[in-house]
């Protein structure tokens, strides 16, 4: 049978000897007034009412005195409650904030992310830091310690996500033009919702042609890392040229003629001098410039096709001479 721990005595204060004292002193002062009074007057009925009253006054003052003194230990030992309580959740506080910076931290340090997603992942970070210091202080170890990590694991992370891939697919994102949009309202929004998912069908058919036929195992596509159009905003299409620069080829796949940001990039490409491999379904649907280039420029090449079916073949029977692979050396 366990034996109870006794309850710990609480502290006598300074401010409970005042307390006390007062008491003392008020029950002195009654006793030296009855004693005057039997003394020099007499215990006359006059003289007992006013005992009387005198203790009454003396109780009523006392009892608040005393029940404050009580109060006053319960009161201390709230706070320490309290302030034990308050620790120990700042405690769990902090531990699920570091084991979720951890997590994030690994997570962006293995090497898999695009552009968008480290910087997706540096802003969580960012969040979860600061809602630690709100917690331990910017002078903690722990706080430093993640701090330096999260520095160290995304400089490493951004250089990875702008490494040299193998393939940059360039396909419209949307057929729509603004007016159309402003003109059509809803009806038009779902065109535009159709046709960036037809053409991330036909990315990704080429894209698994590509892999299939060549040595190519990296690529970069904004409409295959990307669920929608809604995801995409300037800063990431700004970004898209940074890619290209570090890509060893460019493929342009252009279902029908329309003003794209694709002609950019395919022009960017060959001032670049990156080979393009252009897949349209009528020559004429190219700019004049470029369907000249593709005809004296070596490291342009364009082919016509009906369907993904058509872009599958060309890949099949051309196979690794489509693309230019040296990097992989």
């Amino acid at each position: 049978m366990k034996k109870e721990k006794p309850k710990p005595k609480r502290k006598f204060r300074p401010s409970d000897n005042t307390q006390y004292l007062t008491v003392a002193g008020g029950a002195i002062l009654v006793l030296l007034v009855t004693f005057a009074l039997n003394e020099f007057a007499g215990p006359t009925q006059d003289t007992w009412g006013m005992v009387i009253a005198s203790v009454g006054g003396l109780g009523v003052m006392i009892l608040p005195l005393l029940l404050h003194i009580d109060d006053k230990g319960n009161t201390d030992e709230k706070e320490k409650e309290i302030k034990e309580l308050t620790r120990q959740v700042d405690s769990l506080e902090e531990v699920r904030h570091v084991k979720t910076i951890e997590g994030n931290i690994a997570q962006l340090g293995n090497g898999t992310q695009s552009v968008e997603e480290v910087r997706q992942l540096k802003e969580t970070l960012r969040e979860e830091l600061e809602a630690l210091k709100a917690v331990v202080g910017e002078n903690h170890p722990q706080y430093h310690k993640l701090s330096n990590a999260i520095n160290k694991t995304s400089n490493k992370a951004e250089a990875e996500s702008m490494a040299m891939r193998d393939v940059f697919i360039s396909i419209p994102m949307s057929a729509l033009l603004p007016a159309e949009v402003e003109k059509d309202g809803e009806e038009a929004n779902q065109r535009a919702d159709q046709a960036y998912h037809d053409n991330q069908v036909l990315a990704q058919h080429t894209w698994n042609a590509i892999k299939n036929n060549t040595q190519a195992t990296t690529r970069y596509s904004a409409i295959l890392d990307h669920t929608n159009l809604e995801e995409m905003d300037d800063e990431q299409a700004a970004d898209d040229l940074d890619r290209l620069k570090m890509s060893a080829n460019f493929v342009m796949i252009l279902p029908e003629k329309m003003v794209t940001s694709c002609l950019v990039e395919v022009g960017y490409a060959i001032a670049l001098g990156i080979p393009c491999l252009v897949f349209v379904r009528d020559r004429g649907h190219l700019p004049y410039v470029l369907q000249e280039i593709g005809q004296q420029r070596n490291n342009v090449k364009i082919y016509r096709y009906n369907n993904h079916t058509n872009i599958t073949d060309i890949i099949d029977q051309h196979g690794a001479n489509l693309l230019n692979l040296d990097h992989q050396a």
